[in-house]
């Protein structure tokens, strides 16, 4: 959120600007490492079980998408779409996110504790079942 509203009060220009140079530093960082194919697996659940987690490949997925190999980034994780999708929308529009992160946290805290760890477990099965079959 503090991030939101220092772009914020940037204007549009220099948002836009920033934003060609911070995807601009992360296509490089891509290319140099095949697409964050290279180095470590960091991930604690994969590194301590053997599994994937839900969000394993979205950096990768991200890599993919920065070298413009948008079916390897699908084939990684559809996540890593979102991931891209929420920083461009971040640089251009930090009003309009600021506006929707309060109304889900609002909906959210009406929720009960129930239901909100209902949806979390859910949503965490969903992820891991569409990605699971990928990186077994």
């Amino acid at each position: 959120m503090l991030l939101l509203n220092s772009l914020r009060k940037l204007g549009i220009g220099y948002r836009i600007s920033l934003g060609i140079l911070t995807f601009g530093t992360a296509s490089l960082f891509s290319f140099q490492t095949s697409g964050f194919q290279d180095g470590p697996i960091l991930c604690l659940f994969r590194n301590s079980t053997g599994l994937p987690c839900p969000f394993c490949g979205t950096t990768r997925s991200i890599g993919s998408i920065l070298q413009g190999d948008f079916g390897s980034a699908v084939e990684l994780n559809p996540l890593g779409f979102l991931v891209i999708a929420g920083a461009v929308f971040m640089f251009l529009t930090p009003e309009r996110l600021i506006s929707v992160n309060q109304r889900v946290a609002t909906k959210w805290w009406q929720l009960s504790q129930r239901e909100q760890i209902f949806f979390v477990l859910v949503s965490l099965c969903l992820i891991w079942s569409l990605n699971l079959p990928r990186m077994v």
